[in-house]
Formats: C-alpha cells, structure tokens, sequence
C-alpha cells in the first residue's frame, strides 16, 4: 500500500499538469504573426489573443495588396481547387463578401469549409466585443478580401475599405 506522502505528490503533481495545459495558448505572437505577413502587408498589431482553442489578431494593413506568394482565386472553383492542393488561397471575387465564399464553399464542395467556419467561430470568441463587431463587419463587406490557410485551419480577412486585417485560427 502506498504511503500517505507518495499520494500527496502523485496528486500535486496532477494539479500541475492540469494548470500547465489550462494556460496554454495555441499560437505564439510572433510566429502568428510572420504566418500572416506572409501574406498580407501587415503594420501596427492592434490586438492578439492566443487561448486553447482559438487565437485572434488584428493589425493595421500597409496595403490592401496580398503577397504574390499567394493564389488569387477569383471564383470558388478556383479557389477550391488550390484549397484542394493544400496550397494558401486569396477569394478576390468582388461581388461576395468572405462570408459568401465560405458559403458558397460549403454548400459546392462538402468537406472544404469546416476549417474556414472552425477558424472564424472559434477565432471570434478570442476578440472582445468592439473588434468581434469590426471583424463580422469586414466579413459580410464584398470589398473585402478572404485568405484560407487550410491545412493550419487558420484565415485573415484584409478589410480593404478599413485597412485592418483580421487574422483567426480555431478548432470546433
């Protein structure tokens, strides 16, 4: 029968596990944000938050011009095309919003947008509430452009009209 002291140490050391993995954050600030400039012109950090589950990142844009790096789809078909080759993908369809294209993904190609819609339901729970408000705005704005990094589960929304870019990664 173990003693009573080697208890006391098996649970404590359980207790500090469980406190280690509660503060764990899914991305690190820097490398969430070379990811995104990557991309996207990307200035001013106005807000990060990194949790378990979800982080959020909002910087000001320098351009609202996307990395040559990065395929410009102009159609869904295009886009999910490039999705499919694991490849990141720039929705520049000027007449649907991000929303629409994630949409539209859905509803053409089954399997292609739950990483999209994990990244931004669960991305949008890491932001408070003034810049949830901004980045459902820029997401329902035609103007505005849609970058999916499928394969990371992880997207950024470039508001052209604001020059922000919101950038979100998630898991359901």
């Amino acid at each position: 029968m173990p003693e009573p002291i080697q208890n006391i140490g098996r649970s404590n050391l359980g207790l500090a596990a469980i406190l280690a993995l509660s503060g764990c954050a899914m991305d690190d600030e820097a490398q969430f944000r070379e990811i995104v400039a990557s991309w996207l012109d990307v200035g001013e950090q106005q807000f990060f938050e990194s949790k378990f589950s979800c982080t959020a990142a909002i910087y000001t844009a320098t351009t609202d011009e996307i990395d040559p790096s990065v395929t410009l789809a102009s159609s869904i078909e295009e886009g999910v095309e490039v999705m499919e080759a694991d490849e990141v993908i720039a929705f520049d369809d000027t007449s649907r919003s991000p929303n629409d294209v994630i949409d539209a993904v859905d509803a053409e190609h089954i399997g292609m947008a739950p990483a999209m819609i994990a990244a931004g339901i669960s991305g949008k729970q890491c932001m408070p509430e003034n810049f949830r408000k901004a980045f459902l705005s820029a997401s329902a704005d035609a103007g505005s452009i849609l970058v999916v990094d499928q394969d990371n589960t992880l997207m950024a929304i470039l508001d052209r009209a604001n020059l922000r870019v919101y950038a979100v990664r998630g898991d359901v």
